[in-house]
């Protein structure tokens, strides 16, 4: 294993492989020249109601794409092919298959390194209730590259069913006729949310068997400790067999970093429900004034009292300007497109936030999640958890840099601290 080191006010940093928003940390599979490309799956009932029909969405950022001059028309084209096949998982055999050409072309060079500008693909089959491997292949017809990804799933069973639901699909927009009828859904591909000032949108549809009727949604947020956040009923008239239904979610009203939002009929004999997650994280520079600062406290263990207690309550666009400039002048490799340093900091962050969090107190605050966030994994852990005669502890030993640092467990719930005796390794 290749590590690389960085040297940031005096600490080494190894790469080694209310709670506001956190860091996204990127797939290491995109934004390295090949055609990686985010899926996401919509079950619901096909059109005449007789089975299932299932939705395969695509999204391609443009970075991720090869575009060439185009001599004839001026500017820069890309060419693409998508081919996604049904797998019968039971019999082996291909139910159905589609394969899709698109060619992107934008005008303006900087366009084409744009990871904010995406390219879309749809296709959908007819699908009856079973279960079924879903193969997908990006071919970038200049590169000639190729990305191949592999979805498990179940088709539910609508035709047995009185009563019904879809997936949730999470939207970026929804046209009308003028009618008022929506005509085409629009997905989000990412369920990840980088901003908490704005509005969710969910899309599903009811498939009932009796109609017109009046039937209840439930939908609750729960949390990574299976806490129920947010729960509410929403009423819906069902006019025809199969209804849409769009709610849209307040983000400003969620205080937590990942949910599951679970849609669910109370009134089926089984209680039908549907899940999908969801996350809210910012990627370059946070968005909000809550979690720039909260971004900020995090930076403690790299940068002065000082420096910290100027730009904490400072107005946004100071914080804002402070946490880029910092950042950029400890940039290992300005060429690439990420802060790797960065990067590598605030994923240490989350790490120790999934792993270590508790007793009323955030990982990165514990004193296992400072020393991991200083002087990054450990080269070996060794753990004690039920020794005779001693409390619960846990050995990490950090062989290029000669440091060993022990934690014991003195409360018997997981609480592990830094024994005493090893708090000067962490400052020499």
């Amino acid at each position: 294993m290749i590590r690389r080191i960085f040297l940031i006010a005096g600490l080494l940093l190894f790469i080694i492989g209310p709670v506001n928003a956190q860091f996204f940390e990127e797939t290491r599979m995109s934004g390295v020249g090949n055609p990686f490309f985010n899926v996401e799956i919509f079950r619901t009932i096909s059109d005449d109601q007789t089975t299932g029909k299932l939705f395969v969405y695509a999204s391609i950022i443009n970075d991720d794409l090869t575009f060439v001059k185009n001599d004839t028309l001026g500017g820069f084209r890309s060419d693409l092919e998508w081919d996604v096949s049904v797998i019968n998982e039971d019999s082996e055999e291909q139910v159905a298959y589609e394969s899709v050409r698109k060619e992107v072309y934008e005008q303006n060079y900087d366009q084409t390194n744009k990871r904010d500008k995406s390219l879309l693909f749809n296709v959908n089959f007819n699908v009856p209730v079973g279960a079924y491997i879903i193969k997908m292949q990006m071919r970038d017809l200049f590169s000639n590259k190729i990305v191949s990804r592999k979805i498990e799933l179940e088709m539910y069973d609508f035709q047995n069913a009185p009563l019904n639901v879809s997936d949730i699909l999470f939207i970026q927009e929804i046209r009308y006729d003028i009618n008022g009828r929506i005509i085409r859904v629009i997905p989000r591909v990412q369920n990840n949310f980088s901003k908490k000032s704005s509005m969710i949108s969910m899309y599903s549809e009811i498939y009932s068997q009796v109609y017109p009727r009046k039937i209840d949604l439930r939908y609750q947020l729960i949390d990574e400790k299976e806490e129920v956040e947010l729960d509410t009923v929403v009423s819906k008239e069902l006019t025809g067999p199969v209804t849409p239904v769009v709610v849209e979610l307040d983000m400003r009203l969620l205080s937590k970093n990942n949910y599951r939002c679970v849609m669910s009929l109370p009134e089926t004999d089984d209680e039908v429900k549907r899940s999908r997650g969801l996350s809210f994280f910012w990627i370059n520079v946070p968005e909000t004034s809550e979690d720039l600062s909260l971004a900020l406290r995090q930076m403690r263990y790299i940068i002065s009292a000082d420096s910290l207690d100027k730009y904490e309550e400072a107005p946004l666009q100071d914080q804002q300007v402070f946490f880029a400039r910092f950042w950029k002048e400890r940039d290992p490799n300005p060429e690439t497109r990420t802060n790797e340093l960065m990067e590598e900091y605030f994923s240490r962050i989350n790490f120790s936030n999934r792993e270590f969090s508790g007793f009323g107190n955030d990982g990165w605050l514990s004193d296992r999640g400072r020393i991991l966030i200083k002087f990054g994994y450990p080269d070996d852990v060794e753990r004690h958890p039920f020794e005779m005669d001693s409390v619960p502890y846990v050995i990490w030993r950090y062989y290029g840099l000669r440091k060993i640092f022990v934690f014991a467990d003195r409360s018997g719930f997981g609480d592990y601290r830094l024994l005493p005796q090893y708090q000067s390794e962490e400052y020499r």
